[in-house]
């Protein structure tokens, strides 16, 4: 035959290999999807970025950021969310608290070239009974909000721990003997005093500058 009615093969040839490697591409292509939206997601759950803390954070500086955020989440402060919004944004604080509690433990706080990591929650914790005790906690500093509290114990602002809070800010923490704390933000100037309640119980003190 004539070179007019000749026609190569290895062009059906090429044509079916480059349709068959498609699904490997488009596979390929997918996971690399998967694997951006992960870190993408990630960037958001880093605990130290949740709290509002240093990856290197002390357990001071952890817990301090915890409460204050905790506090944020308050009914009071809130009026117009949702329940189950409330309850998912405190268990990924108490989520963020954990971790960052428990690296600091081990070695002082997490280091800085973990921050480009998934944090992993491998806690187990009842969250069910975790939100219960929230929520018992915020209705107790609601009915108690509009009473005359019942002093427990008049402190000088010297006697409480002073603390930096996520945002750099002094605060000053006090243990409650039923293993909660108090909690002053910002301190006080000479000749003032502030009622400050238990974030865990109904206990309030009294807390002066001399």
């Amino acid at each position: 035959q004539g070179d007019d009615g000749w026609q190569p093969r290895t062009g059906r040839r090429c044509s079916r290999m480059s349709s068959s490697k498609t699904p490997l591409i488009l596979l390929l292509l997918l996971l690399f999807i998967a694997t951006m939206a992960r870190c993408t997601a990630s960037a958001v759950e880093k605990p130290w970025k949740i709290l509002g803390v240093r990856p290197n954070a002390s357990r001071k500086e952890v817990r301090a950021a915890f409460l204050k955020k905790a506090r944020k989440l308050h009914p009071d402060k809130n009026p117009g969310m949702e329940r189950e919004v409330v309850e998912e944004r405190f268990k990924d604080l108490y989520r963020a608290y954990e971790v960052l509690r428990a690296k600091a433990g081990e070695g002082g706080g997490g280091r800085e070239e973990e921050e480009d990591r998934c944090p992993s929650y491998d806690y187990d914790i009842d969250y069910e009974a975790l939100v219960e005790k929230f929520w018992k906690s915020m209705k107790e500093t609601s009915e108690h909000r509009y009473e005359t509290p019942v002093i427990d114990k008049v402190i000088g602002i010297d006697e409480m721990e002073k603390e930096e809070d996520g945002d750099g800010n002094a605060c000053y923490v006090y243990e409650c003997h039923c293993t909660g704390s108090y909690l002053l933000a910002g301190g006080l100037r000479k000749g003032e005093a502030e009622t400050v309640n238990c974030d865990s119980c109904s206990k309030w003190i009294h807390v002066m500058m001399k």
